[in-house]
């Protein structure tokens, strides 16, 4: 049987592997429940000892500097500051983004002399600082005394969100920003950029065998803009992204782009940008067989099993459902392989497994998976 890291990597780079690695992502309310862990909240290391538990081969550690996530350290209506120097508000189940931002002190209108004069003495954080790596270093310790480590996903932002983020809370803003002053919407880009690779080599250096960007670029409708702004605007510094990690962990290490929404229009040109596998298919806005049909002779794929099944409570009904979802997707992919072609595929939630979901729902998926797994030639079931 192939090790864990090893049957990752033959999956994300399209090679043969001997059974459909499995992973996931969770919001810390729920592994606050998975685990049982009271009001603490969960540490990077238990959510590590959570997959070990589970038998994955995946753990996943995001810089925090792009995703700080104090959901469970503050109080509802509560807001903190990031390294960004982002606000952000404590809402619902959530860290919400809100003014005033650290290009725009108003919550109307985009003032262009103000952003230009911010933007000048906006100073990016350090992305090796410490703390960000504290958790990156603690997993990849405990993961190192494994007889069998899990493969380490390094999670960090693409250009898009983070140069959005620092004038808005609302990603149609960088657009109207582009059109009234194109250089500085690019000049925005291109250092929101640099940081990206920057922060995605240092997570290389501690330990991560795999880099998963978080940019959307899509709704379940289409996309946030035309696919010629799209790409004219935003594609060179994803492309360029995707080189400087490539270029930071040697041609062999896969990039993963997380991207939700109907991204269709956009495949072929992210096929073309240098990334190994695409996530997280999601459902209501892109059909599995279709991206597969479509690229899965250029792209991986990650994800796409629904986290909706994890709401309903454990039965015998939401068993045989979820077996029948994880043998859809596995035929889908095992129709497209063949001597010739072949894609892979990595299965995980399409995102984070909410805070209502059932951990029991949850942990028998992940069982149904490995039934079915042991079942499929060369794993030895």
């Amino acid at each position: 049987m192939m090790r864990k890291k090893e049957c990752v990597h033959a999956s994300l780079m399209r090679k043969e592997a001997d059974r459909i690695p499995v992973f996931m992502s969770a919001t810390p309310q729920f592994l606050q429940a998975a685990l049982g862990t009271g009001p603490r909240k969960p540490a990077d290391t238990d959510a590590w000892q959570y997959c070990v538990s589970l038998d994955l081969d995946v753990v996943q550690v995001g810089h925090p500097s792009f995703y700080p996530v104090k959901v469970l350290d503050l109080a509802q209506g509560q807001n903190y500051v990031d390294a960004f120097n982002r606000t952000h508000v404590i809402t619902g189940y959530y860290d919400e983004l809100c003014a005033p931002f650290p290009l725009r002190q108003g919550v109307k209108g985009l003032d262009l002399h103000e952003i230009r004069e911010r933007w000048r003495g906006f100073a990016f954080p350090d992305p090796a600082a410490a703390p960000f790596l504290a958790g990156i270093d603690a997993v990849s310790a405990a993961n190192e005394h494994l007889d069998d480590p899990l493969s380490i996903w390094a999670v960090i932002n693409g250009p898009f969100e983070p140069s959005w983020q620092l004038i808005s809370d609302a990603w149609t803003d960088f657009f109207i920003l582009a059109r009234r002053d194109l250089d500085i919407a690019r000049e925005i880009l291109e250092r929101v950029t640099d940081y990206c690779i920057a922060a995605g080599k240092v997570m290389i250096e501690h330990g991560a065998d795999v880099i998963r960007i978080g940019d959307d670029y899509g709704l379940n409708e289409g996309l946030m803009c035309s696919p010629g702004t799209w790409h004219s605007l935003i594609f060179p510094s994803h492309a360029r992204l995707v080189e400087g990690l490539k270029r930071a962990g040697g041609p062999g290490l896969p990039v993963i782009l997380h991207t939700d929404g109907n991204i269709m229009a956009i495949i072929d040109w992210l096929a073309e940008g240098g990334i190994d596998a695409l996530n997280p298919i999601q459902p209501d806005a892109l059909d599995f067989g279709a991206v597969i049909e479509k690229v899965g002779g250029r792209l991986s794929v990650t994800g796409a099993f629904d986290l909706r099944y994890f709401l309903a409570p454990l039965s015998q009904e939401s068993r045989d459902a979820m077996e029948r979802e994880v043998r859809r997707l596995f035929g889908v992919i095992d129709q497209f392989n063949s001597t010739s072609i072949r894609t892979g595929f990595c299965i995980g939630p399409t995102h984070q497994v909410q805070p209502t979901s059932d951990p029991r729902t949850f942990e028998a998926w992940i069982q149904t998976v490995h039934d079915i797994n042991k079942e499929r030639p060369g794993t030895g079931g």
